[in-house]
């Protein structure tokens, strides 16, 4: 089984955590916003010697790809691509969304992570409860910037149960409620961060399938135009 350092910064929390002999050895989680490349590097090396691991050891660096806050996700991958060139290591993307999702499975119906991403949208996906998460076909609705509004007619054209996960809940989860019923339901606040660990897992999967890919070119998936973008197709 594969060694792994995983890294999140894609939301309102960063995290850190080592995959040896397929079991979580380390983890770490800190919910502070807008502090991610103040705590990630401690947290790196917090980790490491947590697990007795060795940088040397390590083949593979897991990162969240996206989707998220922009600056956070760029500390993240910066943070990951940097390492991966120093050690000469691939690098495994893993959808936030995926690793949030993760957490709440198996469950008998769909379920739905999202993240608040302002001005009006979540970033979301749905997911078969009980599917592959590595596999293309466990997502039901493409991952991607969404209309609350938009995503609960999608969620009740598909008929069935919707566990929501998210930071999105907070932000939506009346509106979505109200829309759906009795298919709604979410899980506490305190379960609206991503596990590290669960980055890890997730992405030992990517290496070992041979998906992992090189640093120079890995680059992180946003699914909407930065402010300064917007800006520039303005002008």
């Amino acid at each position: 089984m594969s060694t792994v350092l995983a890294i999140d910064t894609s939301s309102g929390s960063t995290g850190a955590a080592v995959l040896k002999g397929g079991a979580v050895a380390a983890a770490e989680v800190v919910v502070e916003k807008n502090r991610h490349s103040h705590i990630l590097f401690n947290q790196i090396d917090t980790v490491m010697a947590r697990a007795g691991v060795a940088k040397a050891e390590l083949e593979c660096i897991a990162v969240t790809r996206g989707p998220g806050a922009f600056t956070g996700l760029r500390v993240g991958v910066a943070t990951a691509k940097g390492l991966a060139d120093g050690l000469g290591l691939p690098i495994a993307g893993v959808s936030g969304l995926r690793a949030l999702a993760y957490t709440v499975t198996p469950f008998d119906g769909v379920i739905v992570p999202m993240f608040d991403a302002r001005k009006g949208q979540v970033y979301a996906s749905v997911l078969d409860g009980r599917g592959d998460f590595m596999a293309d076909d466990v997502e039901l609705v493409g991952e991607g910037a969404h209309l609350p509004e938009e995503l609960a007619e999608k969620l009740k054209a598909l008929g069935r149960p919707c566990l929501f996960i998210g930071s999105g809940v907070g932000a939506y989860g009346e509106v979505l409620k109200e829309k759906l019923g009795e298919l709604f339901s979410s899980v506490g606040s305190s379960m609206w961060h991503i596990d590290p660990g669960a980055v890890a897992t997730l992405g030992s999967i990517v290496f070992e399938s041979g998906k992992a890919q090189d640093p120079a070119t890995f680059a992180p998936v946003y699914h909407r135009l930065s402010e300064a973008e917007v800006m520039r197709t303005k002008a």
